[in-house]
């Protein structure tokens, strides 16, 4: 009896969220950061910590280019603050970053606090699931990579050819299978940077993350900035109008001196009037 009841009560949630009416349902919220290097999302994965192998992670929010992505033995922060610096020498320093509450995010946190200023969350500390692009990665990541070094770590457990608790074994693990692991994550992420994303009409992390920085620089540049530029486009044109005109001189003979005479007063003129 109990069990047809919760079987009723299954059927009857079921019917009511499909009948609910679409302004009932919670509208999916649309991520937003102004640009490349604005937000970066950091976190650390511990799906092979049975086996004490932790990866860490960041990711641009706007272009969805992974930054860092590194497995380690540890979960310690100076571990964390050795890949970001990392990424910041690639990559630039962010105006952002959001983690979690873990010790392991604590060297960032306050690099970012000193470098960028405290008062205006430089680094932004909560739950995970306020972390969604760094969340999303790891999930292809798991489908990509770390499903299968969980599965020959299982095996050879299971196998008895490796005991967690011995810490000769680890260390025989970490010898062998850190390097493969950081190579297949290596490999991963370059795929990653470089594969359309349907979204952004096809275009990559990489392209997303490089393309606003041009159109940014170029904006930064003032009035007096591009009338230079616009001038110094405008001398390099006259230029090589003088160098045509020589090299007619040449291949004409010095019977046309008066061409060139003539050429050289109107660029003469045109840069007057400029």
């Amino acid at each position: 009896m109990c069990m047809m009841y919760d079987y009723l009560k299954a059927f009857v949630d079921d019917l009511t969220q499909l009948l609910r009416e679409p302004s009932e349902r919670p509208e999916r919220r649309v991520y937003q950061v102004q640009g490349p290097n604005s937000l970066w999302h950091i976190d650390g994965n511990h799906k092979l910590i049975r086996w004490r192998i932790v990866i860490h992670g960041g990711i641009d929010g706007f272009s969805r280019l992974i930054v860092f992505l590194r497995a380690s033995n540890n979960n310690r922060s100076s571990t964390v603050l050795e890949s970001f610096v990392g990424a910041i020498v690639r990559h630039g320093v962010p105006s952002r970053i959001r983690t979690d509450r873990g010790g392991e995010n604590a060297d960032i946190c306050m690099f970012m606090n000193v470098f960028r200023g405290s008062r205006r969350g430089s680094a932004i500390q909560g739950r995970s699931v306020h972390n969604q692009r760094i969340e999303r990665l790891w999930g292809d990541m798991w489908r990509g990579i770390s499903n299968v070094y969980h599965r020959l770590f299982k095996i050879l457990e299971s196998e008895g050819v490796i005991d967690v608790d011995n810490e000769q074994h680890l260390w025989a693990l970490h010898y062998i299978y850190l390097p493969r692991l950081n190579r297949d994550l290596a490999d991963f992420t370059n795929q990653w940077n470089h594969h359309g994303l349907r979204t952004e009409r096809h275009m990559s992390p990489i392209q997303l993350f490089m393309h606003p920085l041009y159109t940014h620089h170029l904006l930064l540049l003032g009035h007096n900035q591009l009338l230079l530029l616009l001038l110094l486009l405008l001398l390099l044109l006259l230029l090589l109008l003088l160098l045509l005109l020589l090299l007619l001189l040449l291949l004409l003979g010095h019977k046309h001196l008066l061409l060139l005479l003539l050429g050289l007063y109107l660029c003469g003129h045109m840069l007057l009037w400029v």
